[in-house]
């Protein structure tokens, strides 16, 4: 994508290619020349399976790119709403279906996804889904295996990192199950 894209700008774009759960290939003839880019998708918190990740598939990695799958195919099309650009030249954004649906919210809503810590209006969409035990909320103690700890300081919390984010020295601290520190 040249340049920065336009903060809020709201696209249809031709899905060309998933790449993972969180990393989708598209075009639209009207930006970028026309030429295909790659969208990084927001809200989301996906297990790694990219064949070029050190965690070449993550628990739950193939589950995650099925569940996408149902709702968005390549060739098809859907809407985005675009917010940055990430250090690998990405565009950041979050993405719907055609008819509105807020797919990052459906993925978290059927246990496929983590949401990312700032998507805080899906806390209630994921505490929905780790109370009814959906997708990977079935095993709740193999989520915290998605993600690599580096200390348990409080009681029923974790300080965890992201494989990728390891290399920015990037961590945060999330709530947990009593159980999955057992």
């Amino acid at each position: 994508f040249k340049g920065k894209p336009k903060l809020n700008q709201k696209l249809m774009v031709k899905i060309h290619k998933i790449i993972d759960t969180d990393t989708i290939v598209v075009s639209n003839s009207m930006v970028n020349d026309g030429k295909i880019f790659t969208v990084r998708v927001l809200g989301i918190d996906a297990p790694e399976s990219r064949k070029n990740s050190k965690n070449l598939n993550q628990w739950w990695a193939a589950e995650s790119i099925a569940a996408l799958k149902t709702h968005i195919q390549e060739g098809s099309y859907m809407s985005i709403v675009t917010k940055d650009k990430d250090a690998y030249g990405r565009v950041l954004a979050n993405i719907y279906k055609t008819d509105g649906t807020d797919i990052a919210k459906e993925l978290i809503a059927g246990g496929h996804t983590l949401r990312s810590p700032t998507n805080t209006g899906a806390i209630n969409v994921q505490n929905k889904a780790k109370a009814n035990g959906v997708g990977m909320w079935s095993k709740p103690d193999k989520v915290v295996n998605v993600l690599k700890v580096i200390s348990a300081s409080e009681p029923n919390t974790l300080t965890i990192v992201r494989p990728a984010l390891a290399m920015l020295k990037r961590v945060r601290t999330i709530s947990i199950f009593k159980r999955s520190l057992k």
